[in-house]
């Protein structure tokens, strides 16, 4: 039965009147949820520790499992935070669930869509990054796992080389992985370890590869390249390589002409 509405309000808008969100909004990477992924996973992490006695790094086999199960979208948004505990040292993780974590990675870079995707080559740099004490282990190395592990910097390799790294952000955190690389492997012997015949050029190793993106079309990532290039002539000392060798390399990348840069 209809009723007069004096009141001067428009009607009641109820669950069935109010338009569904679609089936598949994207909000999983909005700042809110980024937000409250991160406090979500901080507290699962840190409240166990801080219970503990020992202070050890919190091994939660749940949140291991609900990550790698998680939809390639929640992948992404929760494994972010999830490598960021990992890199604080609050939150440890085995070899075997690294090795799963690698799987669902390549699974996801395998399909064309996800590959080019700026959200899934940022995590894959993280997990890189924040995982280098787990697979900087040479009985890991040598394993099936750092066979994957090395997959994935070839990938990565490739992507500068290539210039196919279409984004600047993937391009400076490559950068950073590459610095933080070197000065925990300064020789390079994890890089350089090959399951088959095929050796690396030059131009695929940290020390090349970090100094070329000098020359970045993009100034945020050369300014990131010029202040982590330095980095290189401490690695030199340490493998006993001429300095330089090292300045050569970094000053070929450098900027030269800079009037183009110039404000008009």
């Amino acid at each position: 039965m209809d009723v007069d509405d004096k009141d001067g309000f428009g009607p009641i808008r109820t669950t069935q009147t109010a338009t569904p969100l679609a089936e598949n909004q994207h909000l999983n990477n909005s700042g809110a949820n980024c937000c409250i992924t991160e406090i979500c996973v901080s507290f699962l992490t840190l409240v166990p520790i801080l219970q503990s006695s020992s202070g050890e790094p919190t091994r939660d086999k749940e949140l291991t499992e609900f990550v790698l199960d998680c939809a390639a979208e929640s992948f992404i948004l929760v494994g972010y935070a999830f490598f960021n505990k990992i890199c604080q040292r609050t939150l440890t993780l085995s070899m075997n669930n690294l090795d799963n974590f690698l799987e669902k990675l390549e699974s996801l870079l395998q399909e064309y869509a996800w590959s080019r995707s700026e959200k899934i080559q940022l995590l894959a740099v993280h997990l890189l990054q924040s995982t280098l004490p787990l697979w900087l282990q040479r009985s890991v190395a040598v394993a099936d796992t750092g066979h994957k592990i090395r997959l994935l910097c070839d990938w990565l390799s490739n992507m500068i080389i290539k210039k196919k790294a279409r984004y600047w952000r993937v391009r400076d955190y490559i950068a950073r992985f590459l610095e933080k690389y070197l000065s925990l492997d300064p020789q390079q012997e994890i890089w350089l370890i090959r399951d088959d015949a095929e050796l690396l050029q030059n131009n695929q190793l940290p020390q090349s590869m970090l100094p070329s993106l000098g020359a970045d079309e993009d100034i945020r990532v050369r300014f990131r390249a010029a202040v982590l290039s330095p980095r290189l002539f401490s690695v030199a000392r340490t493998i006993g390589r001429d300095p330089m060798l090292v300045y050569v390399d970094i000053k070929q990348y450098l900027t030269v002409v800079l009037s183009r840069y110039a404000p008009c």
